[in-house]
């Protein structure tokens, strides 16, 4: 599930990565900061991506119950800070999603700092 994100934030394919949430979704930017809808999602993924990052996942684990799924992911992001010094980032994140109608997982809650956010 979270593959799928990473995949498309390595392609730099912003339209794919805003597929991937619910229209309401919060992306959780740092402790008290929270991208919300579309438009808020459109405006941090696309601050990511002019770090032109490699995000790969190393573990995932999923946790289902009806139509809802708790995701963990163990992850690390490599790219370039706009003054062109290099920059790395990991940790454990956290993702509530939402299973729609149609069968898709749609993302409600991603907070890729998890308990980080403490």
């Amino acid at each position: 599930m979270i593959f799928q994100l990473h995949e498309a934030i390595n392609r730099g394919d912003i339209e794919t990565i805003l597929t991937l949430f619910e229209p309401e979704a919060t992306f959780v930017m740092g402790p008290g900061t929270f991208a919300v809808g579309t438009d808020g999602l459109r405006q941090a993924f696309e601050e990511l991506l002019r770090s032109s990052p490699v995000l790969k996942t190393e573990k995932e684990n999923v946790i289902e119950t009806g139509d809802i799924a708790l995701v963990h992911a163990k992850w690390t992001l490599s790219g370039t800070a706009p003054d062109t010094s290099s920059i790395s980032a990991g940790g454990y994140a956290s993702a509530v999603l939402h299973r729609q109608p149609d069968g898709r997982w749609l993302m409600k809650i991603d907070n890729p700092l998890g308990a980080g956010i403490l």
